[in-house]
Order: C-alpha cells, then sequence, then structure tokens
C-alpha cells in the first residue's frame, strides 16, 4: 500500500474507485544504480473512512517534504513492478 497527502482540489479528489499508477524513481550516486517502481491500484481517500484499509493507511508514518495537510491518499495495490539498472555511460 502506498500512502501519501495531496493539496485538497487535485485531480486525486476524483480519483477515488478509479485505477491510478503511481510511479517513483531514484538514483543512487556512489553506487551509480537507478532504480524504478510502479504500483497499479485503486485509490482510497483515508482521512476519515472507517475500513480497514484507511485505519492502516491512518496509521502509516509520512515523513513528507511538504508540509501538506490535505486529503490522506492509500492506493491498495493490484500490481507492482521494478526495475533496478545502471544509466549510460
Amino acid at each position: 500500500m502506498i500512502v501519501f497527502r495531496t493539496a485538497p482540489g487535485t485531480e486525486l479528489s476524483y480519483a477515488p474507485m478509479t485505477k491510478v499508477a503511481f510511479e517513483i524513481d531514484a538514483y543512487d550516486a556512489p553506487t551509480g544504480v537507478c532504480w524504478s517502481e510502479m504500483v497499479q491500484g485503486v485509490p482510497h481517500d483515508a482521512t476519515e473512512a472507517l475500513d480497514d484499509i484507511s485505519w492502516t493507511a491512518r496509521g502509516a508514518t509520512l515523513r513528507p517534504l511538504a508540509r501538506r495537510q490535505g486529503p490522506r491518499i492509500a492506493i491498495s495495490s493490484d500490481k507492482v513492478t521494478g526495475r533496478r539498472f545502471r544509466p549510460f555511460a
């Protein structure tokens, strides 16, 4: 499950119960390794709902880079894919 906050009124406010994809990429300079992960699933507004997904999402510790107080979104995963690679020199 992916859990994050978003600003109120963003496109994600229209997304609950539709299929979405969440991708995150990173580069580790000391090793020269890149990675890319994609989660496909259904988003839930877990801010106040009383279902199991929302309870789990509210229990997650978030470490945001930006201070957001908007809705807490949880994506329950149907499919997770990813890879590690070295960039072209």
